[in-house]
């Protein structure tokens, strides 16, 4: 794959050196080009960050339905990490991890109706400081 046009940005895929081939005439001929989204998807599972991205957007998720059970911005708990299917939230104390604990099954309902059954399996509560 020699290089794309992008609108008007050529795109190019070599490791470049002096003399770029996308310089040449025959190097932006139609099928030497890939759309600019896949060479995104390519990028992002290559660096593993499309999976960051779904982590980011799970735990924010749960954050706005944590805040949603218990009417407040703020609450004393807060979800810090998802990994491996399970959803990690931290609880400022006891009184807090039980009141979590308490709607812990709305949470995962909710979560796997937004992002399907597979992907959000448990919840662990820890008691931790919450920043």
């Amino acid at each position: 794959m020699v290089g794309q046009i992008v609108g008007p940005i050529v795109v190019c895929n070599n490791n470049c050196s002096t003399t770029c081939p996308t310089k040449r005439s025959d190097a932006l001929q139609p099928e030497s080009m890939e759309k600019l989204s896949e060479l995104i998807k390519g990028r992002l599972a290559n660096h593993n960050l499309s999976e960051s991205a779904k982590s980011a957007e799970i735990i924010h998720k749960a954050n706005l339905l944590i805040a949603e059970k218990f009417n407040r911005e703020k609450s004393g708990a807060k979800a810090y990490r998802f990994s491996d299917g399970i959803l990690f939230i931290a609880a400022e104390s006891a009184v807090w991890s039980q009141e979590v604990w308490g709607v812990q099954d709305s949470i995962l309902k909710s979560l796997k109706k937004s992002f399907g059954n597979t992907v959000v399996k448990k919840i662990i509560i820890k008691s931790l400081t919450i920043e």
